[in-house]
């Protein structure tokens, strides 16, 4: 085997230790099912092990551990969301417009609610 590997598996094997548990934490903070939580933690520790040799020092290995972390974390939130089916869209989670005689009755100089522009009672 190679002694850069070997170097590297013992230095993640040390983060690991140190910072497991703290991990566990925050990819249950990210994700609240417990299945893909363990997913999102197992990509975690990939991350980390793969970006291990790029680790230079000018930051706390703390610092360092959770802003790999927190950008894996991040990366899954954002994919999971846009997976996930939406039940209707965006738009229809809008407020309905108010009827146009509520419209008329704005004081002048201010904003008009111009993304109103039809009113329907239903």
């Amino acid at each position: 085997m190679d002694g850069g590997r070997d170097s590297r598996d013992t230095r993640y094997q040390q983060m690991a230790a140190q910072f497991g548990p703290a991990l566990e934490r925050l990819a249950r903070a990210y994700e609240r099912d417990p299945d893909l939580a363990r997913d999102l933690l197992q990509d975690i520790h990939l991350a980390l092990w793969r970006s291990l040799d790029g680790f230079d020092g000018r930051a706390a290995l703390r610092t360092w551990v959770f802003r790999v972390a927190h950008n894996t974390g991040a990366t899954h939130a954002l994919r999971q969301r846009r997976s996930r089916p939406t039940s209707r869209p965006a738009w229809k989670n809008w407020p309905a417009c108010p009827p146009p005689t509520i419209l008329n009755k704005r004081p002048t100089g201010k904003r008009p609610w111009t993304a109103c522009t039809t009113w329907s009672a239903g």
